[in-house]
């Protein structure tokens, strides 16, 4: 009689069920005003630089493979809404620790953990809960910045909500221009491509949904630094391609873990400044990058 019951209980239910997880659903992607977040960033990278075998020149520079781990440990106070529905979340680096080798080694200059500890960062978000703005505080100088902001960026999100049902894909594009610093000027560093991302199931934490995404990217990365009079000018061109997941609670609006592989294939090019010759200043060959990396988020509950 009890597995009848049972039985007929879910044939009822099965219905709603199978609407929850067809029925179409926006998931902000950004967290969400009102509420305080706990985060740990974990960030890996692996790094090869040689010389293009196929390029001629005169300044023999050897390979190098480099390698970054960095932990970073986030309290995000996110605040409310304004008038136009713009507000800000203000993130904290409680901790911060890490490691670099070089060819194996460890790097000669060590990981500023020191005085990346206690830095905060300020997002500032529009009503769809996108980036707009990111604001470093402090005395900490842009060129020790930005990679933290690079990976502090993937766990606030930038991206606008999207609304998909389960099985179905969409395709955000992406446009960047990232001011990297560099004491000749330059026009910065430019990033063009898209991220795809499909919602793979729906499931229940209490009353909460958490949406189970898998997201897929591909873009391109442009930096060509215009030197003034007397110095090189240098260049790079590079393709990252990632996949990954991300489970975001919906009705809350936070993600509560993500993580990306990421695949990075490029050239770096130096030319000498105008009307200097190679017998003064030595060929330098155009550089050919590898790496791969990983960055994982997660709230701590």
């Amino acid at each position: 009689m009890k597995h009848r019951i049972l039985a007929i209980a879910l044939l009822v239910a099965a219905p709603g069920l199978l609407a929850a997880q067809t029925d179409p659903i926006t998931i902000r992607l950004g967290p969400a005003p009102n509420q305080t977040l706990h985060g740990r960033t974990v960030q890996d990278m692996t790094m090869s630089i040689a010389p293009d075998p196929a390029a001629a020149a005169m300044l023999p520079i050897p390979a190098t493979s480099i390698q970054m781990s960095m932990t970073i440990d986030t309290t995000a106070t996110v605040g409310p809404a304004d008038g136009a529905g713009h507000y800000e979340s203000r993130m904290v680096c409680d901790n911060v620790s890490g490691t670099t080798t070089v060819n194996g080694k460890p790097a000669p200059f060590a990981m500023p953990t020191a005085a990346i500890t206690g830095q905060a960062f300020t997002f500032f978000y529009d009503d769809a809960g996108r980036v707009i703005d990111v604001k470093a505080e402090g005395t900490l100088s842009d060129m020790m910045a930005a990679p933290i902001k690079q990976a502090l960026s993937s766990a606030m999100a930038s991206a606008p909500p999207i609304t998909l049902t389960v099985g179905e894909t969409v395709a955000v594009p992406t446009q960047m221009n990232l001011p990297v610093p560099a004491a000749s000027g330059g026009s910065g560093m430019t990033v063009t491509g898209e991220t795809r991302y499909t919602l793979v199931s729906i499931t229940f934490d209490g009353a909460d949904r958490i949406a189970h995404l898998k997201t897929a990217m591909t873009s391109t990365v442009n930096r060509d630094t215009r030197a003034e009079a007397g110095a090189p000018t240098m260049g790079a061109d590079m393709r990252i391609t990632s996949e990954g997941t991300s489970d975001v609670n919906v009705d809350r609006g936070i993600a509560l873990h993500t993580e990306q592989r990421m695949t990075i294939d490029g050239t770096m090019r130096m030319a000498a400044p105008a009307g200097v010759t190679s017998t003064s200043m030595p060929e330098v060959p155009t550089m050919l990058m590898h790496g791969t990396a990983t960055i994982k988020n997660d709230l701590a509950k």
